[in-house]
């Protein structure tokens, strides 16, 4: 979704907004293409947005060209945009995200930026309490020394729903997971449901999901941990 709306951002730049009707437009928005990028070594396919210019040649875009490259972002620059997300640093999150692939400034407007970090934020803190959930997927990985928790809701029709991005310290476990729980149950999410909880074994998260549901709740070891 982020690296769509960074390309988007660059052929805005460069042939202004789409449909809107411009003299001066030097050059034309494309049919989209299915394409690869790659994020954190992982191939992913996105619905690139493409431009031609006067001479109906297709205009190469140093967004989309960085993407490509696979080894560009560095671990360092990761951790700082997912610090920046987790901290609700949106808008250092994002443009860590795209300085990392090399990208030149001059290619995101700083309204770009504010706008996305402004999305970004609404999804992240977004309110939970219209979710009719039957489970819930919470997972934590170890990152440069930090811990890093996803959790995942699953609806009666098979959906699947982020629920958000939490960062703390590894050595802190049982009040990471708990601020985890607090988070959720702040924004919205009807705590008086029966959920099953599907986690790998760590003692941590246990302790807090059965601080918040009670002893009865039902917990579903991961099969792959």
């Amino acid at each position: 979704m982020l690296i769509g709306a960074v390309i988007e951002s660059e052929c805005e730049k460069i042939a202004r907004i789409k449909d809107a009707k411009n003299p001066q437009r030097t050059a034309n928005w494309w049919e989209s293409q299915l394409s690869p990028v790659y994020y954190a070594k992982q191939k992913a396919l996105i619905d690139r947005p493409r431009l031609r210019g006067k001479n109906n040649k297709e205009i190469e875009l140093s967004t989309y060209r960085a993407f490509q490259n696979s080894k560009k972002i560095k671990q360092s620059v990761m951790k700082q945009m997912v610090l920046g997300m987790s901290s609700h640093n949106y808008e250092e999150a994002i443009e860590s995200f795209v300085n990392g692939y090399g990208t030149k400034k001059s290619s995101i407007s700083r309204h770009f930026v504010k706008t996305t970090a402004e999305q970004m934020r609404e999804f992240m803190e977004r309110d939970l309490s219209g979710l009719e959930l039957c489970a819930l997927f919470i997972d934590g990985i170890e990152f440069n020394g930090q811990m890093l928790v996803v959790a995942l809701g699953l609806d009666k029709k098979g959906k699947k729903h982020i629920l958000g991005l939490w960062q703390g310290g590894y050595r802190e476990l049982r009040s990471l997971y708990q601020s985890v729980l607090d988070d959720i149950e702040r924004r919205g999410l009807d705590m008086g449901r029966d959920y099953l909880f599907v986690f790998d074994g760590s003692k941590a998260l246990r302790s807090a999901v059965t601080r918040k549901f009670g002893s009865d709740v039902l917990v579903q070891r991961c099969q792959q941990h």
